[in-house]
């Protein structure tokens, strides 16, 4: 991220095709299994923000969102927690590993 820019960029990386759901949510403790291959499910889904659907461009080619966040002294040093669900040609579905965010002015 640009530090004068409130806009973070996210990419994902999978199949040519498959289908990732990206979930910002309130931070929480959460650590639930799943019965996906991947990571636990660490973001609470009862506390999300807002969510956001790519299409995998493969492995090598990044599938990229831009969330603008809020700004303003209101805002700093807020945590956001982020995570996605793939759901692979095949029928699976993985779960990716976590990243926090902190908003910054």
């Amino acid at each position: 991220m640009d530090p004068a820019s409130s806009v973070h960029s996210f990419s994902a990386f999978g199949a040519l095709g498959d289908i990732a759901v990206v979930v910002a949510c309130a931070p929480s403790n959460t650590n639930t299994p799943t019965a996906f291959l991947g990571d636990n499910l660490r973001v609470d889904l009862d506390r999300m923000l807002l969510y956001r659907v790519l299409v995998l461009n493969g492995q090598d080619t990044p599938s990229t969102i831009a969330l603008t966040a809020p700004t303003g002294p209101a805002f700093v040093g807020v945590k956001v927690d982020l995570q996605a669900l793939v759901a692979r040609a095949d029928g699976s579905f993985f779960v990716t590993n976590s990243t926090h965010v902190i908003l910054k002015q």
